[in-house]
């Protein structure tokens, strides 16, 4: 691989690693971006870039919005759980746009928009995840490097046993500072409907020792569905 880029300047080389099992560190030298797995499902990329990203950071992982239903596993999902999976990597778009509609060019049109304005963030911050108490929620984040902006993606797998789901904690922020959290655009819908507990509705602001000890109510999500959860420092005066 080594010999092929010195020959060819400008070739980029992936590496598929199945699910993270054929993945190292020492490969990261000789390739540009790892692919998890062939399997695009918004549902199983939940898991399979999850595990995956617990060695390469979200800028070299490759992952893509798929069409509504699966080619590999035949489930449907909504635009807003494909896409805000996909935000935690290079975002692409693999799905055949002549069968796409205005609507979905235009949800679409604003999911880039915004992959492209917290790519900063995401591509050079410290990638977090928060042990659960309740096992059927995933929360993966990243916190910049000052720790003074963090967004975090919560979401639903399946069913849950309690209700309402129980509180999620925010990890990797200062427990000194304080962070004004909100239900983060462009789809925050799952966290301010009249269901969701009151932050999602206008937002809190909590010392980062209480956000990442006691957390937050989750709001009351349907199973493959998610919420993008910002929370930035403001000041004391």
């Amino acid at each position: 691989m080594d010999e092929l880029k010195s020959r060819h300047l400008g070739l980029e080389i992936e590496s598929c690693c199945g699910w993270g099992g054929r993945l190292d560190v020492g490969i990261i030298d000789h390739t540009d971006r790892f692919w998890a797995s062939e399997c695009i499902d918004a549902h199983d990329r939940q898991r399979s870039v999850g595990w995956t990203g617990l060695t390469p950071p979200p800028e070299i992982l490759g992952t893509h919005v798929g069409s509504g239903a699966d080619h590999s596993t035949h489930r449907s999902h909504g635009l807003t759980f494909r896409a805000g999976t996909a935000m935690w990597g290079q975002m692409g778009v693999e799905w055949d746009l002549t069968t796409a509609t205005p609507a979905d060019f235009a949800a679409l049109a604003e999911w880039i928009a915004f992959h492209m304005q917290v790519r900063g963030l995401l591509h050079s911050g410290q990638v977090v995840h928060a042990d659960l108490a309740n096992p059927v929620l995933v929360l993966e984040g990243v916190v910049a490097q000052g720790r003074s902006d963090a967004l975090y993606r919560l979401a639903a797998m399946e069913h849950t046993l309690t209700w309402p789901p129980g509180r999620v904690t925010l990890p990797g922020l200062d427990p000194d500072r304080r962070y004004r959290v909100t239900a983060q655009s462009p789809d925050d819908a799952a966290a301010t409907q009249e269901i969701a507990p009151g932050w999602g509705r206008g937002g809190v602001t909590l010392p980062g020792r209480v956000l990442a000890e006691v957390g937050l109510q989750s709001p009351l999500l349907d199973p493959n569905h998610l919420v993008l959860i910002r929370a930035q420092e403001v000041s004391d005066e």
